[in-house]
């Protein structure tokens, strides 16, 4: 039976009013900001009346506080006496507020390196403490202005980096350089026509004759095009005229015409 395995921690018809059980959840911070007055570390921790309160304002201690109303049938009076038995009044405290500041550090620099495996965390770093603890003590941290100062600041972090690209100095040679040869300096340029130049670059790679100067090999790679078109070397003209000899007629096909082209 599902019901046999089931607690029920808290009666919403346990017979008091919204009034009375605010008023007993008031009673118990009360206690609790005493109790922390009483106890000498919680004292040096929270030197101040409104620290102390803020702490007895936590959930754990109105969980506590209904834990104990629940336990004794909703009775205030049995409730409250329960409150302060006779070694004195209970301080409840929850993981955020019983660790101290070398282990919340300790915690921080286990979450920045091992992430979220609270096992390595308690294995590493906080053996005294038990996993539970450790897990409800991170979604607590969570909720702190130093955690969300953290996030802001890592956030910056990743935005202020510089992002640099490395080109390296690219000092190969073209693949269309032509060598140093001085038997090939009286082929001028198919663009200009200019017979000498720093270096020479070949055209046209189904033509090895052909090339371009430095200056007309810059503009060709920008451009795509010569930069002088219709200037043109001896060779290339004699080139032209043999294409156009080589050029084969043929006679039009539809009846009558006779024409050829």
């Amino acid at each position: 039976n599902p019901q046999s395995r089931e607690d029920l921690i808290w009666n919403a018809n346990g017979g008091l009013t919204e009034k009375q059980i605010e008023q007993f959840l008031i009673i118990a911070r009360s206690i609790g900001t005493f109790a922390r007055a009483l106890d000498c570390p919680t004292a040096l921790k929270h030197p101040s009346l409104h620290m102390s309160a803020a702490s007895a304002s936590r959930d754990a201690t109105l969980f506590f506080a209904m834990d104990i109303l629940h336990k004794h049938h909703y009775d205030l009076a049995i409730a409250t006496c329960s409150l302060v038995p006779n070694t004195g009044p209970i301080l409840v405290k929850d993981q955020m507020e019983d660790w101290s500041a070398a282990e919340a550090n300790s915690f921080e620099d286990a979450i920045e390196k091992c992430g979220k495996d609270f096992i390595d965390i308690q294995k590493e770093y906080l053996q005294w403490k038990s996993l539970k603890g450790i897990i409800e003590y991170y979604y607590m941290w969570k909720t702190t202005d130093r955690y969300v100062a953290q996030r802001r600041l890592k956030l910056a972090e990743q935005e202020n980096k510089l992002k640099q690209v490395f080109i390296p100095n690219y000092n190969k040679a073209h693949q269309c350089l032509l060598p140093q040869r001085p038997q090939a300096e009286n082929k001028p340029c198919e663009s200009c026509g200019n017979t000498s130049s720093t270096q020479w670059y070949q055209w046209n790679t189904a033509q090895p004759h052909t090339r371009l100067c430095s200056e007309c090999w810059s503009y060709y790679k920008k451009s795509g095009g010569l930069k002088y078109p219709k200037k043109s070397g001896p060779d290339r003209r004699q080139e032209r005229a043999a294409n156009i000899n080589k050029l084969v007629s043929y006679k039009c096909t539809v009846t009558g015409c006779g024409k050829n082209t």
